[in-house]
This record gives structure tokens, C-alpha cells and sequence, in this order.
């Protein structure tokens, strides 16, 4: 599955586009849910009838949470509310955080998953530049179940601890006005 957003979408949809096709070659058994930027939903046009036969493209994905729990591997951009969908489930991803977004929010994030061993994450410049530092990362996870239930472990660990307690004793203090 690959989860672009709205924002930076059309590079990782280049990025997918240019990775995919040898991979789906190779590996007969795969089929691929991309929700793509706005005007790409045609990327996949110079690919092979049967390579298009198990690639499906749409601009939204709604409901989500089956989608990612059905998925066995996503890619996805380094947003704080999909990593969380991603952790809740325990699904294992590779993350290509956005470089340019306001803060650098997502190389933060990106950068905490890496050093917590609960996600692969690419650098989309170098994804850019060479199709096999995507269809390598892709390959990597895709030939070890072992190894993608490690990330989605150590993601899903990730995740705050009782975050509805502490957001429903933040409400009362609010509340009373504490």
C-alpha cells in the first residue's frame, strides 16, 4: 500500500512509478493499493496490461484502518496521524518523510522511527535519483516477513500509553478550569 497525502504526493508517486515495475515483475504475487496525488491516477498507463491488473490507483482511501490492516507492507510519508494508523495496527512501512513541510515535522518523526529500529525510511532525494534505493528498501521487507513484523512491533511499541486517560483527565482539568 502506499499512502501519499495531499502535499508531496506527485514525487512519491514518481518515486513508486519508477520503483514498482521490476519488483511486480520479479514478484508475481504482489498487488499494490497507491492512493495517488491529484492527476496521477493514470501513472501506471506505460506499464504492461498485466502489471496494471495489480496496481489500483485512487486519490482516497476511505475507510482507512482496513486498508492498512490488510496491507502487508506501506509506504507512506513521515505525518504523525498516518504513522499512528500504521502503529496502531502494527504494520510494518517505509517512510519517505517530506523535506520541505513547515518545521521539518516529518524529517523529525522519520528520524525518531529510524533510531527506534520501527521503520526503514528512504531520503526522497535519493529516491528520486535512483530507482533501486526504493525497489531495494521494497525488496528488503517484502522477502522477510520476519523482518516486517519486527518494524511493525517496534512501531506499534511506539505508540503513547494510555494517551485516553491522559487526554480525558486533560479535558476535566480543562473543565474545571485547573
Amino acid at each position: 500500500m502506499v499512502l501519499g497525502g495531499s502535499n508531496g504526493a506527485q514525487r512519491l508517486d514518481k518515486i513508486m512509478h519508477s520503483s514498482l515495475r521490476s519488483l511486480i515483475n520479479k514478484q508475481k504475487d504482489i498487488h499494490v493499493l497507491h492512493q495517488v496525488g491529484k492527476g496521477n491516477e493514470d501513472i501506471y498507463q506505460d506499464y504492461t496490461e498485466s502489471l496494471k491488473k495489480r496496481i489500483r490507483t485512487t486519490r482516497f482511501i476511505s475507510p482507512l484502518a482496513p486498508a492498512i490492516a490488510a496491507a502487508d507492507l506501506i509506504v507512506t510519508r513521515a505525518g504523525a496521524t498516518t504513522i499512528a494508523e500504521i502503529a496502531a495496527l502494527s504494520k510494518s512501512a517505509i517512510v519517505v518523510p517530506h523535506p520541505e513541510l513547515t518545521g521539518g515535522h516529518q524529517l523529525q518523526n522519520a528520524a525518531s522511527l529510524s533510531v527506534a529500529n520501527s521503520a526503514l525510511v528512504i531520503d526522497e532525494k535519493q529516491a528520486l535519483a535512483d530507482r533501486r534505493v526504493m525497489s531495494s528498501a521494497l525488496s528488503k521487507l517484502l522477502d522477510s516477513k520476519a523482518v516486517r513484523a519486527e518494524l511493525g512491533r517496534n512501531l506499534h511499541e511506539q505508540l503513547p500509553k494510555d494517551a485516553t486517560k491522559k487526554i480525558s483527565d486533560l479535558l476535566i482539568r480543562v473543565g474545571k478550569g485547573k
